[in-house]
C-alpha cells in the first residue's frame, strides 16, 4: 500500500488557514464588542430621567380616537393616508376592522347584517367571549379591542345624551 501523503499536506495547511481565519474572526469579535460597550456608556451619559417616565406603547397606539385630541395634540396623531380624495376613518367607525386584523378569528366571515332583532355590540362581544370556539377569547389583542371600542361607543352614547339635554 502507498499513502499519497501530499493531501496530508493541503489539509493540514487548511486548517492551519481556518485556524488563522478563527483566530482573527475572534480579534474582530472583540474589537467589535468593545466598539459596542463604548457606544452603550456613551448612550448612558446622555440618558435623562424625563424621558425614561414616558411609558413605551401608550404614546404609540392608535386606538385614540382623533375626536378625544385637544388641537394642540393632533399634531402627534399618525394619519394613515385612505386614499385620494378621502378623509381617515376612526377604526371604531369601520365596520370591518375586526375581521380584517383578525383574520384567524373570524376566517374572512362579516357578520350578518339583515337580522331580524337588533343586536348591541356588548351582547355580540360577551356572545364571542362564552362560545365553546374559543379562538376569540384566546386572542388577548381582539379582547383589548373589543373592550376599547364597546367603551368608545358607551362613552359616544351618553355623549350625545348628554349634548341632546344641554341643547333644550
Amino acid at each position: 500500500m502507498v499513502f499519497d501523503d501530499s493531501d496530508n499536506d493541503q489539509t493540514s495547511e487548511g486548517s492551519e488557514n481556518v485556524l488563522d481565519c478563527n483566530a482573527e474572526s475572534l480579534n474582530c469579535d472583540t474589537e467589535c464588542k468593545t466598539q459596542q460597550s463604548s457606544a452603550c456608556d456613551d448612550d448612558d451619559e446622555h440618558w435623562s430621567e424625563d424621558e425614561a417616565e414616558i411609558p413605551a406603547g401608550i404614546t404609540d397606539t392608535m386606538l385614540t380616537s382623533p375626536d378625544f385630541v385637544t388641537d394642540n395634540e393632533r399634531q402627534h396623531i399618525l394619519n394613515v393616508a385612505p386614499g385620494e380624495g378621502n378623509r381617515p376613518m376612526s377604526i371604531f367607525r369601520d365596520k370591518y376592522s375586526e375581521k380584517l386584523a383578525y383574520p384567524g378569528i373570524f376566517l374572512g366571515q362579516k357578520r350578518p347584517d339583515n337580522r331580524l332583532t337588533k343586536v348591541h355590540y356588548s351582547e355580540i362581544c360577551k356572545s364571542e367571549l362564552r362560545r365553546s370556539d374559543r379562538r376569540a377569547a384566546m386572542c388577548v389583542e381582539n379582547v383589548f379591542f373589543e373592550t376599547k371600542k364597546l367603551e368608545m361607543k358607551i362613552l359616544f352614547g351618553q355623549l350625545q345624551v348628554a349634548l341632546r339635554k344641554s341643547t333644550k
